[in-house]
């Protein structure tokens, strides 16, 4: 009698990716064996591959996390890559739930907001940028928006200092805990951060869902703003929102 001849399903190539992100268990007759290694043995290689580009991918995204957790990275990296598979097409996305995986095990901490910053750094690198207003045609009834570049951050711990020191400077002391109101953007090819008044990330906040320059102001006023801080303030605030390109034409 020939041999029993097994037939893969149709769609084996979508459901063995799933199998070596750890989506769904292995089936072993899938695969012949060797002298050497059992079907299960195999497939534990391409996992293990996997992962460990998976971490290397997430050492890279997520630098600053990285360099806060020292030795302890690639054991934490694991835990989240095998509690969260990944199921993005590009490898920028892999820590894209990494700071929500941190916030549920560990709540507001350093860790977590480092996590946050280095999303965000990730996320404004490769974002796109768009039309920047002309000043002639600024008014307080024009419509602007953020540049998609653009990202907004109410952190609980200054880690902005902490991940400049950890990445570019001599080591610095750890996280305080003190708000700030952050913003991550791009000049050129640089990523850069812009610590901001409270009331100024609020404007921002506004505008970054479209809005007039008057609407933006009324909206903050609305929320308890002083008028007179935004009376002496709001012009300088948009001239440092205009120099730094934060702004776009709706």
């Amino acid at each position: 009698m020939p041999p029993e001849v097994h037939r893969l399903p149709v769609d084996w190539r979508a459901r063995l990716a799933r199998v070596i992100a750890g989506i769904e268990e292995p089936d072993p007759s899938w695969f012949t064996g060797s002298e050497t290694l059992t079907a299960g043995e195999q497939i534990d290689i391409y996992r293990e591959q996997y992962e460990l580009r998976l971490v290397e991918a997430l050492s890279e995204q997520m630098s600053g996390t990285a360099a806060l957790l020292g030795d302890e990275a690639e054991a934490l990296f694991l835990a989240f890559l095998r509690a969260r598979p990944s199921t993005s097409w590009t490898l920028n996305q892999v820590g894209h739930l990494l700071p929500d995986w941190l916030a549920e095990r560990r709540g507001s901490s350093p860790l977590t907001d480092m996590a946050r910053l280095d999303r965000a750094v990730s996320e404004v690198f490769s974002a796109s940028e768009a039309q920047v207003p002309s000043p002639e045609g600024l008014s307080l009834e024009t419509v602007l928006r953020l540049q998609p570049h653009v990202r907004l951050l109410r952190l609980d711990h200054d880690v902005h200092r902490v991940r400049a020191g950890l990445l570019d400077g001599p080591p610095p002391e750890p996280a305080a805990r003190i708000p700030v109101h952050l913003v991550v953007y791009r000049a050129g090819v640089e990523v850069r951060h812009l610590v901001v008044h409270p009331v100024a990330w609020e404007l921002l906040h506004v505008l970054e869902g479209g809005a007039t320059l008057a609407g933006a102001v009324d909206a903050v006023l609305d929320q308890g703003a002083d008028p007179q801080l935004l009376t002496a303030d709001l012009g300088p605030w948009f001239q440092l929102f205009a120099s730094r390109g934060l702004l776009a034409a709706s």
